[in-house]
């Protein structure tokens, strides 16, 4: 149910982060323009172009949310591909005999 992969998904944050685990992502620099009487500047703020600043907890679980997601459907794609391929080689195996 979704309540069971929400704790599922609530669980692996916490672990994660009793283990001083972080989910973080990196600052890209901030850009702000300024206008003078013959043209327009653009600065670069780089105080914390770089820094891995941390997400915080509702981002972190969307983010392993869609990990596991993705990783299901990967997982099933791979099944379904062994099971094709098993498939064919059955049936040809059939038709030879």
């Amino acid at each position: 149910s979704k309540v069971d992969k929400s704790l599922v998904v609530i669980s692996i944050v916490d672990a994660i982060r009793d283990m001083n685990g972080h989910f973080v992502k990196k600052n890209k620099p901030t850009t702000s323009s300024t206008s003078s009487t013959n043209n327009t500047n653009t600065h670069t703020n780089n105080n914390t172009h770089g820094q891995w600043m941390d997400i915080g907890d509702q981002l972190a679980r969307e983010k392993v949310g869609y990990a596991l997601r993705d990783s299901i459907v990967s997982a099933k794609k791979k099944t379904d591909r062994k099971a094709r391929r098993k498939s064919k080689q059955s049936a040809l195996i059939c038709d030879q005999q």
